[in-house]
Order: structure tokens, then sequence, then C-alpha cells
């Protein structure tokens, strides 16, 4: 099925990847993915969400632990769905039995019939299956469902295949009741034949049934469904390309069927409802393997018959530049290649290879050193022998096996053509391209390529970079690797300073065991991070070389771009692999890392600034604001999450619910506060106005002291972000803000997960910088393990999440505070906002993730949060799905590595 053809009301098969609270991950066919709102289940579910959520019960909700959706719908499960809505590449599916049976009548309904249902609910005897139509009731008998689900029992909301074993009616035409069976034995062996009369209204994805080939269209084949026509992609079909032949009968499942363009795809291949590890054995992404070439089809794709049975699909580099003839020349059928696998498409049973060079001509003058790699086997004649020994001789044909392949010596002139790896020199922006600019190097006069994520070390710098950034402005740049002779470089200021330090790798033979470099996270799957280095050099770390746990959710802390510092722990010289561990040892870590980390922070901060205040669209830049001034703010609006408000020049700020303890507010009225950060991403400050806070900066203003250097100081945490930590040091009756680093080193990337706004630490002054004051933890192993500790007991317990400031305006549409905050209280809403400010983790912001839907951040909501903001949506008709990690794309950099 082509992905013109997945549009509104498609019915289609699907492979359950991941359950979330509120969101499934569902695998479509083609590689696409498909998003399932826990609204978008079944009417029944989504009533026992919205009772949990109104009657605010406890007990009742500790219900839901046995209903969450992973409960459900397991990894691997299979399911019916139906496109509700699309966008890009990912597609809104409803799992509802009203709307995947909206075109099924009672008439219809047979006895032998599939039909997709949910369960309404359990009975002391068996359940109650939705089917979608009104007025008919439809049975499962525990009896008849004892083999299903692996004997467990059968859950509301979940989806099932039943097979009709009775229907009893009324009068003719009116149902009363259906009698289901859930065998998956009775079901799977269940094949609609000809010439039963199936109504198109009663397809519905995984029903099998005999089809004849009619024509063999080139990338599909056309065949005859019962009465109907159908379409079964070459990706479908069997790989030993038996049964194709016009008018011959085969055995189908339908994939996919929409019922207005009455369009049906079928595949011959077997579907898996499997976990990952057990459809795809012995395969893994980045793994190497050889495929030979069966077919090129109308569409550009390349398919490959891999060495473990198992079929590929590859994709040209730039299809739209290639013409199928060209690429019938260059990868003709049955030669073999040698390719790497990209991602597992578990719905089809399908690898996604990626293909970088042409097929090896051996003793052939075409034949190039690139298209040569260690471990290849080739014929080679031996034109002279120094030593002649009597097995082999002068003219022999021989078979070998290669050991090393200098691409160095080969592309000696072509790499003179392009800049240094290594080079640091100046560029200027020439173009800004989707995801990238195009640079004009000063070094050499050519044109690099600049991606988004390489502006800087900083992933939050890189977004505000993007944007501020145009064509003539001019920065550093550092020759990062050659791709398809085009230069890429960085502005990364770590690998900058490494190309300064002579430590910057370009080849394979730079790499030593226990070399520290500075790398790039590719691509973070669920069992380790594919990390590239200058030259396009690529390695793996596995999840156990990253993180103390191995249930560690890398996709949380570790984003595609990310600067990280490794070790080389490991190095195979006959396939040219290295592997690296994000663990660092105590040597390897710098001691003024946080010095150096503030530097540079706070002046890639600064050229940020200095470009907002050309542009004139943001005026408060200019008033010279500092984390720890004091000033005067009008409120604007008080909601639940905190007050808003304008400074006097008119600048927007914001103060956090728990950032005015102590302080009663109402609109108009004018309150002092001291100023926390400069939020430059959404052009507003953040204020803390808790009159003890105000009074003890206040003290320090108007009688300055120095903060003592060398000497243990208490502090509390007013604000955690990933990049700093604002904290309070007091000095008797004083007080002065300063930053402290969440950091220990380069990929301390948890460490932010610990602290909570009201933590006490002991902190050390390091110095000001940038009218700054830095602190690092006094004694950080004992601190950091007492953080820990802590954040292990409140996780084993379920307790109220931490709200990040800035995702604090997500909750406004869902529960807006609309009572009067001056307005006195009553003794009972008194007696609960005392037991809450007592808890130590209840109003504690948390940190920011980078790629929520709709806002760009998410908020780390607890389970009952979610699902009101989930309810919400769907009655508002917005929908905000969890974010989706990216596809998995790294072809370059391995593209490069295979070279």
């Amino acid at each position: 099925m082509y992905e013109q053809l997945l549009t509104e009301g498609l019915l289609t098969y699907g492979y359950v990847t991941n359950a979330e609270n509120v969101n499934l991950e569902i695998a479509l066919p083609k590689g696409l993915t498909g998003i399932v709102n826990a609204t978008n289940i079944s009417p029944a579910y989504t009533s026992y969400l919205k009772s949990l959520v109104e009657n605010d019960n406890k007990k009742h909700f500790a219900q839901l632990a046995d209903h969450t959706l992973s409960d459900l719908f397991p990894k691997g499960s299979l399911i019916v769905g139906k496109v509700i809505s699309t966008k890009k590449d990912t597609f809104n599916l409803s799992l509802s039995p009203e709307d995947i049976n909206s075109y099924l009548e009672q008439v219809q309904i047979k006895n032998n019939m599939i039909l997709v249902g949910s369960v309404k609910s359990v009975e002391d005897h068996g359940y109650i299956i939705d089917i979608g139509l009104k007025d008919v009731n439809a049975f499962l008998s525990k009896e008849n469902a004892s083999k299903y689900n692996d004997g467990k029992q059968i859950k509301m909301g979940q989806q099932l295949h039943c097979l009709v074993v009775d229907v009893t009616h009324i009068k003719r035409n009116v149902i009363r009741s259906v009698i289901l069976s859930a065998d998956p034995f009775k079901i799977a062996t269940q094949m609609i034949k000809d010439p039963l009369p199936v109504p198109l209204s009663c397809i519905c994805p995984g029903l099998q049934a005999e089809a004849t080939i009619v024509k063999d269209e080139g990338s599909y084949l056309k065949a005859k469904f019962l009465t109907y026509d159908a379409v079964i992609p070459k990706c479908y079909c069997n790989p030993d390309e038996q049964g194709h032949k016009a008018n011959s009968q085969v055995r189908a499942t339908v994939l996919q069927y929409h019922p207005e363009t009455k369009v049906i795809t079928l595949t011959l291949r077997m579907v898996y409802s499997s976990e990952v590890s057990e459809i795809f054995p012995d395969i893994f992404i980045g793994k190497i393997i050889k495929g030979v070439v069966k077919y090129i089809s109308s569409e550009k794709e390349i398919y490959l018959h891999l060495s473990n049975g198992l079929w590929a699909i590859a994709h040209p580099p730039d299809p739209t530049a290639q013409k199928r003839s060209a690429l019938l020349k260059a990868y003709p059928v049955l030669s073999k290649h040698r390719c790497c696998v990209m991602k597992l498409l578990p719905l089809e049973n399908l690898v996604e290879v990626c293909l970088s060079w042409k097929p090896n001509k051996p003793n052939s003058e075409s034949s190039a050193l690139k298209d040569t790699l260690p471990a290849d086997e080739s014929k080679t004649k031996i034109p002279e022998i120094e030593e002649e020994e009597t097995s082999t001789k002068n003219g022999n044909v021989v078979s070998h096996e290669v050991e090393e392949a200098e691409e160095s010596r080969s592309e000696i002139t072509e790499l003179a053509n392009l800049s240094k790896i290594g080079k640091v020199s100046r560029a200027t922006i020439h173009k800004k391209l989707e995801d990238s600019f195009t640079v004009l190097l000063a070094s050499s006069g050519k044109v690099g390529v600049l991606p988004k994520m390489h502006l800087s070390d900083f992933q939050s710098h890189c977004d505000m970079l993007w944007d501020i950034y145009s064509e003539g402005d001019m920065m550093r740049v550092v020759n990062f690797k050659h791709l398809n002779k085009t230069t890429i470089c960085s502005s990364k200021l770590s690998l900058r300073l490494t190309a300064k330090k002579g430590n910057f790798v370009q080849t394979f033979k730079d790499i030593y065991v226990g070399q520290n470099l500075i790398g790039i996270v590719k691509t973070v799957v669920d069992y380790g991070i594919f990390v590239e280095f200058p030259g396009g050099l690529l390695s793996f770390a596995v999840t156990k070389e990253i993180a103390a746990g191995p249930d560690m959710n890398l996709h949380k802390y570790f984003k595609e771009g990310m600067t990280v510092s490794t070790h080389v722990c490991e190095i195979n010289q006959k396939k040219r692999q290295f592997r690296v561990s994000l663990k660092l040892k105590k040597t390897d870590i710098d001691s003024d890392f946080q010095l150096t980390y503030f530097r540079n922070y706070f002046k890639e901060k600064n050229i940020i600034i200095d470009h907002l205040k050309s542009t004139k669209d943001f005026p408060w830049l200019f008033e010279d604001l500092h984390t720890g001034d004091l000033c005067n703010v009008t409120v604007t609006k008080v909601v639940k999450e905190g007050v808003h408000c304008t400074l006097e020049s008119g600048t927007k700020g914001f103060i956090a619910t728990h950032h005015r303890k102590g302080l009663t507010v109402k609109k108009s009225m004018t309150v002092p506060a001291v100023i926390l950060d400069l939020d430059l991403l959404q052009g507003i400050i953040q204020l803390i106005a808790s009159p003890v806070v105000v009074k003890q900066v206040m003290k320090m203003q108007k009688k300055p002291e120095k903060i003592p250097k060398n000497k243990r100081l208490k502090s509390h945490v007013l604000l955690v972000r990933k990049e700093f930590v604002i904290v309070l040091l007091k000095m008797k009756g004083k007080a002065k803000l300063a930053y402290l680093s969440p950091k220990m080193h380069m990929n301390d990337v948890f460490n932010w997960d610990y602290y909570k706004v009201g933590d006490t630490l002991f902190v050390q002054y390091v110095r000001r910088i940038n009218c700054k004051n830095i602190v690092k933890l006094y004694e950080p192993v004992t601190q950091i393990a007492r953080l820990t500790k802590r954040l292990q007991e409140t996780t084993s317990e379920p307790k109220t999440a931490r709200i990040s400031d800035k995702g604090s305006q997500l909750f406004e549409a869902m529960d807006v505070d609309t009572t009067d905050p001056t307005l006195p209280e009553s003794s009972k809403s008194r007696k609960k906002k005392k037991t809450a400010m007592k808890r130590k983790s209840n109003g504690y912001i948390g940190s920011d993730d980078d790629d929520a839907a709709g806002t760009g951040k998410k908020c780390k909501l607890d389970l009952k949060s979610q699902l009101k903001l989930c309810l919400l949506s769907s009655s508002t008709g917005i929908m905000k799905p969890l974010p989706q990690q990216p596809r998995t794309v790294m072809s370059a950099a391995v593209m490069t590595t295979l070279k």
C-alpha cells in the first residue's frame, strides 16, 4: 500500500511497538508509524477513564494499574485500526469498534464470520463484546475464550478477533444476540473461499482468504480477492517467488482496506505476533550482512534476499536523480552486496538496509578500492611470487579474504580538492536549508554544510541559533567529515577545542584502546547509542556501558546531535570496528569541567542576546537584567500554576505558585520580585516573589558581602533546568543567587533528575562569570548519593510529579484557577494547602524535555494528570499524542564507515 493511499477512513493492520500511559505506538505497513490515543480504544474504556478522573478516588485510581495500555496491548500484539487523521508520516488511529465496523450492518452478520470487537464488560460466565452495532449484544463465554490471551483473563478494553458461532434473531434482519469464539486456532484456519457471498463492508484486516493472481505489474501483483480487485506489493510476496504466475491460487491475508476507495491490500507472507527479537533473531540495527539483489521496483526500491533468509529493502541515496535503468546497471539482479541494517519492519517481516557502493567486479578495471572492504571475498591472479612454493605458482588464480583496504592512499587526488578534516576556519552562511546551512569556508573557498544539530554543544542553544542566524552571518567551524564529496562542518566548541589540541581523529588508524574521544549522538535505540566521530567514523555503546541500570530509558536522556565524551574500550582490526563506553573513569573527568561548562554556556548565550538585540524585537534585553536583580512587577493574571506579570518596562514575566509562597496577590497589584532566569526561547523572565527570599536579597544589596571561598555554604534550590540549577546562598540573614551545574562531566545527563525545588544543598563558591555567581557541590559524591537514594525512594511509591515552569502554560486550558486568591479560604482548603506544603515533592519543578507535541516541551506528569490532559484533548478535538522517536536515519554515517 502506497503512502499516498493512507488517507482517513483506511482500515489497517498494525503491530504494537510501544505502550505509554495514554498512547499506543503502532508500526504500520511501509515503515510508517501510527498513534492510538487512550480515548480511542473503545467507548467503555473512555468512560472508565473519565470515572476514575472525576471520582478522584485513590482506591479506584489504583485499579488502573491492571488496565493500563501496556497490559491490554503488550509489545508485539497485532491490532486493527482505522486512520482518523494524518500528519506527515504519523497517523492517528482509532481502535473503537464503532469506527472499525462503521460500514457493517446487522443483516450482514453470519456464522463463521470474523469480527473485530472490544471487551465491554466482564461477567460471571463470560464477556460482553462491543462490536460497534447498537442494540446488538455479543457474548463470549469463558469456555470459548480459554485459549485466548495464553489462558490469562481477558480485560475490559482489550481488542479481540472473534469468530461468529451463532446468531439469534428477534425477527428477520433484526439480531438479538451473537455468540462468539476467540479460539486462535479456529480463527487462523478460518479462510473465506469462492464463491461465498461476503459483502465488501465485512472485510477487515487480518481476514484470511483465497486469492487469484491476475497479473504481475512489476512493483506489485494484481489479484482477485473473492469478487473484488486487490493488490499485493512485492515486499509482501513469497521470497521464493512461487505462486506468482497468472491464474495461480494463493492464501492471502488482508493487510489494509479502504471502504470508500475500495482498495484492498493483501500479503502472502506470515504476519507474526511476537517480540521483535523473536521475529528478527540475530539481527540488530547497524549489523552488516550480505544480500542478493532480486529485483528493482518501478518506485526505485531495491529488494534483496539476505543470507539469513530474510528479505530486505534498500533505497538509493538519491532516487529522484537516478533512473531505474541506471539502478539496474549499478545493482544488477543476482549481484551480491554487503549492506547495513537500518530499520526492522516487523509487520512485513522485512529489513530495511542501506547500500552504499556498487557491486564488486573482481579482476575488472572498473573495480575501485572504495568498493573493497575488510572480510570481502574475491579472486585474484598472482602475477609474480618472490619465493615460489609448490602449492602456488605464477599465474594461478586464488581465492582470498581482504584484510585491510587503505582508502587514504587511493583517494589522495580526490581528497586534495576537499577541505582537510579537523581544519578550523571562519565560515559565512550562504543559504538556509531545511535543517542545515550551506556555508562558504574561508580557508579553502569551498562550500560546506553546517547541520542544525552542529551549531552548539547545548541543544537548547541550537534551536535559538537556528532561528537567529541568517545569510551573511559569520562563525568559526571545524571540518567534521566528508560526505558525497561535500564537507560537513561543525560549530560545536568542544570539537573546535579538540581540533586545536590535536586529538581530532580522521581515520580508523587514529583510534586506539584507552583513547578519550568527543563524539556526537547519531541514533538512540532501546539497547544502546550509535555515536559518530570526526571523519564519519561510527561506533556503538551498549546500555551497560552508558548507565548503571539495564532498564534505563535512553530516549529520555540522550537526543540526536548531543555531544558526548567517550572512552574506546575495544577495537576489532579485522572488521574495522570499535566499541566505546560513555562511563568515564575518575581520571577522565576534568576537575574544572563546571567552570568551563558555564564559561561556554554564557558565552554562547551572550552571542544569542547580541543577535536578538540587533533585531529590535526584544527591547527588554537592553535593560541589562541579570539573575538576582530586584525589580517591581505588576500582576496581570492569576492562574493555578502561578502569576503572569509585567515589569516596569512592560517586559513579560512569570512567577510560579511555589515561588510566591507566603504572598497573596491579585490582578493589578504591584509586588517586589527577584529575577531567576531570562527565558530567551519564550521571551519571558522567570521571577520569584517569596517575601522571605526578596527580603534576604534586599538586605544583601543594601549591605553587600563577598561570598567566602573554600567554605561550605548552605543553599536552597530555586529553579531546575537541564543546563543549570539556580540556588539561594544564605549568609547571616542575607542571600545571593548562584548557578550550579547539574553535570559533573559531559555525559552526566542523569543528575538533573535528582534535583528538586526546595532541596537543601551544601555548595562551595567557585568564581563570578558574566555577572553571575558560580558554585559547585561540596563533597559531591556524598550529596549525589543522597539525592539518588531519595529519588529511588520517591519513585518506588506514586507521588505528585514535578511540573516544569516552562511547561506550566500547558495546563491553563486544563485547570484554570478562576477563584479570587484574595478571598478568605475555608478551613478545609487551608488544611489541604497546609498538608500539601508539608510534602516535599508537591509542586516541585522538573526539567524541560525537548520534543513534546504542540509546544516543543514535555511536562513530567503523573498518570492522573496525563489522563486529564488526554481526556481534555479528546473532548476539544485537539489530539496531543506523546512525542515519537525519530525514524532511524544514519545512512550517511554508515556509508562512510562501510567505505
